[in-house]
């Protein structure tokens, strides 16, 4: 597993115009290993309770919907591509 902290500055940087501008991180969730995926959601909720960032609830949102993807087993890499030909 990769550094949590790494992780969690990539996935949620600093809630200012000159991070946020333009910033997506479905590209790095859809990567995240099923433990990875586990340690970032239970770190993402404790900033939670900290933090009025809605990026934080955002990406757990989207977490979830992968998750609820992966169980239909739809293979959720296709989808980010997509997304990312449409930007």
């Amino acid at each position: 597993m990769r550094d949590l902290l790494a992780l969690l500055a990539a996935i949620i940087p600093p809630n200012d115009y000159q991070h946020r501008n333009g910033f997506s991180n479905q590209y790095l969730l859809e990567k995240l290993t099923p433990d990875e995926h586990q340690a970032v959601g239970q770190a993402l909720l404790g900033m939670l309770e900290n933090s009025d960032d809605p990026l934080i609830g955002e990406t757990l949102a989207h977490m979830k919907a992968v998750d609820a993807l992966r169980a239909l087993g739809l293979d959720t890499s296709e989808l980010v591509a997509r997304k990312r030909a449409q930007h």
